[in-house]
């Protein structure tokens, strides 16, 4: 296992390699969501991605962004979006030990061959929050709904058939 500043340079060239729209460095990388779908701001593309991808293959990030730094009203029945940040990105923060470089690359090999494919472009779903608190914490306990849950179990499947291929299991 490296240190964590290399493990973060060697997955971030990984996902950059694969056209995940993504900035690295120090302890994180972070993936603008807003670029690789097509979900709505007010439906939570970086919290959809982390869903996604935590279903998919137990890789936990944060969304930071629109859930985080936007400004959000009760409309109805739902919650609108009234400011929205630059950009709605998720955070993958890699705590010091505990990927081994082969898995941390290989959950962004996963996830960029899922990009390529056009699996994640063609997502217009996303979660809609539910009972949001606008304290600034909403991310660590928020909960949602989704927009369209065939649309997220099935690309969980897909996600998990192209890792499945390229373990091959």
């Amino acid at each position: 296992m490296g240190s964590v500043i290399a493990q973060i340079n060697s997955a971030y060239k990984v996902a950059r390699h694969y056209g995940i729209p993504a900035v690295g460095g120090g302890h994180a990388i972070y993936i603008a969501a807003d670029q690789m779908m097509n979900v709505r701001s007010e439906h939570c593309p970086a919290e959809y991605l982390q869903a996604i991808n935590y279903a998919a293959m137990g890789f936990q990030g944060c969304g930071l962004g629109n859930i985080v730094y936007g400004k959000w009203k009760k409309a109805k029945d739902d919650y609108e979006l009234s400011y929205k940040p630059e950009m709605d990105s998720l955070r993958y923060a890699i705590p010091r030990f505990n990927y081994p470089d082969e898995i941390l690359g290989l959950m962004f090999k996963i996830m960029g061959m899922a990009n390529q494919e056009g699996i994640y472009n063609n997502l217009i779903g996303g979660l809609k929050p539910n009972n949001y608190m606008g304290n600034g914490f909403y991310h660590f306990g928020g909960k949602y709904e989704a927009a369209d849950i065939n649309e997220f179990f099935g690309t969980v499947g897909r996600i998990q058939d192209i890792a499945t291929a390229e373990l091959g299991l």
